[in-house]
């Protein structure tokens, strides 16, 4: 059985079609467990109506918190061998419960499944988003895993992207850190991966993500936001760098380009306190940046070294919105 953990905040416009997706599936091997976290809108009503109809559906209403408490409160009730987050905007694939169960029980239970997905657009438009190989990747080990994820620079970490055994977080009694608004998906992934064997990837999309969604915590970069990006990457890059193997070493350069990319999110702050706080902590760990590998990143230090990471960071918004503009002409 699978247990899936939908945290719930203000999202009454897209709750329902979530909700159907999963309780649709033709499949009754799972439980919907909803946390509203302290919605202000209908959000709260919805779950207890669905619940009301349907006994797979447990409901537990809590204080807003933020979404890690609410995927931890989840994570305390959950009795599936598995477990799958999922996002109250977004929802599920035809059949999705019934595909993964089947490729778990193909592989005899790996630990750990990594599933492509569709991307949503606001404006209607519907993109495939297929990892980057032609079929699935069955049973690998973490260095494998760790091959793959540095090969393809992919941010596998999002929560709805992957299934994880319940027996491993509960064993290592692993939980969201609260407090962090931002990359808390990844630091669980890594964590959980330390205490992994068995991996697989699996080639077929299970859920749609809307992109761009007005409101949407990965819409929100807030001065907070950016700094828990850059102290988890910071940390990651720290753990693999010093380890001296091939894969760490590369496992390494995968996190100082993540640390640059949280960099170039310097353009979207105004506050000129919040900017100088950034830049200090920046400066402090800027050794991470002279490990980024590719061109894109070396470009970036030679603008970041003229212009200083503020101005530099705008000029790269720039030159990456002219590239856009000329790459959708071209194509």
């Amino acid at each position: 059985m699978i247990s899936i953990i939908v945290p719930v905040y203000n999202v009454q416009k897209y709750l329902e079609q979530c909700i159907e997706s999963v309780i649709c599936q033709p499949a009754n091997k799972f439980e919907l467990i909803l946390i509203n976290d302290g919605s202000t809108d209908n959000s709260g009503a919805i779950c207890d109506r669905y619940s009301k109809k349907d006994n797979r559906i447990k409901v537990i209403h809590k204080e807003n918190g933020g979404v890690s408490t609410a995927r931890n409160e989840g994570l305390k009730v959950a009795n599936g061998e598995y477990v799958w987050f999922l996002d109250s905007d977004d929802y599920m694939v035809d059949s999705a419960i019934v595909c993964v169960l089947g490729f778990i029980k193909k592989l005899h239970y790996p630990d750990l499944i990594t599933c492509a997905h569709y991307n949503n657009f606001s404006d209607g438009k519907i993109e495939l988003s297929s990892l980057p190989f032609n079929t699935s990747i069955e049973n690998i080990n973490s260095h494998e895993y760790y091959k793959n994820l540095y090969l393809s620079n992919g941010a596998y970490w999002a929560p709805w992207k992957n299934i994880y055994k319940n027996s491993v977080i509960q064993t290592n009694n692993l939980m969201f850190l609260e407090g962090v608004i931002c990359s808390e998906d990844c630091d669980f992934f890594m964590r959980y991966i330390k205490q992994s064997n068995t991996f697989a990837f699996l080639n077929s999309p299970t859920i749609n993500y809307r992109i761009d969604r007005d409101g949407s915590v990965t819409n929100v970069m807030s001065v907070h936001a950016i700094k828990d990006r850059l102290n988890i990457y910071r940390k990651y890059y720290e753990d693999f760098i010093n380890n001296g193997d091939d894969i760490s070493s590369k496992m390494g350069v995968f996190f100082a380009n993540k640390f640059a990319n949280a960099v170039y999110d310097l353009w979207r702050l105004k506050n000129p306190r919040d900017k100088t706080d950034l830049i200090k902590f920046i400066e402090r760990h800027k050794v991470i940046l002279n490990e980024t590998k590719g061109f894109k990143y070396s470009l970036s230090r030679v603008i970041w070294a003229i212009f200083g990471y503020y101005r530099g960071s705008v000029l790269l918004k720039k030159i990456n919105r002219s590239v856009d503009k000329i790459s959708k002409v071209v194509n």
